[in-house]
Order: C-alpha cells, then structure tokens, then sequence
C-alpha cells in the first residue's frame, strides 16, 4: 500500500462511494450495497479507522432512516460469508457513532 496522491485519492473515491450507499440506503437496496462495501474494504486501498472515521458522519446523522441504517449493519456484519475486515470496520462504526 503507497501514501502517494493517487493513492489518497483512491480513499477518498472509496469512501463517499460508501457514503452515497448508505445515504441512501434502504432495505430493497441491501443486496446491492453489502458486496460494494465488502470490495472496498477487501480491496486495501484504505484502513477501517479511516473508512470509519470519513463515513459515520453520513452513519448516523443524515437524512436517511437510522433504522434503516441499523439493521442494515446488524445484517451486513452476521452474514456467515463477511471478511473479518468487514465485521471490524462495523464494530469500529458502531463504536464511533455512539461516542459522537
């Protein structure tokens, strides 16, 4: 993994793709987002702590349902297949959410 321009760039990209998914997030789009979400945080073009901390303020605070936020994160991190990424970048979401 580099820290060059592209490189900050390429975070950046990931993470208000993420932003835009859960902004609009509803429960018919579920199937849709979760692969996206687990790409990126496969891919290793950014840390958890960074995609946590660029993508709770849309977590919570936006204009979309917090329900539906909510369960969307309970299913996404159970699902039997999730990459331990996956599951960490949830707890570490949940986590920072609920302090802020």
């Amino acid at each position: 993994m580099t820290d060059g321009p592209s490189h900050h760039n390429r975070q950046l990209v990931l993470s208000m793709n993420i932003n835009s998914l859960l902004y609009s997030l509803c429960p018919s789009r579920y199937d849709e987002v979760a692969p996206r979400i687990e790409y990126v945080i496969t891919e290793q073009f950014t840390t958890i702590d960074d995609l946590v901390e660029r993508v709770s303020p849309v977590a919570w605070p936006g204009s979309c349902s917090h329900s539906d936020i909510s369960w969307f994160l309970k299913e996404f991190r159970d699902a039997p297949h999730r990459s331990n990424g996956a599951k960490s970048f949830v707890d570490e979401l949940c986590l920072r959410v609920l302090h802020q």
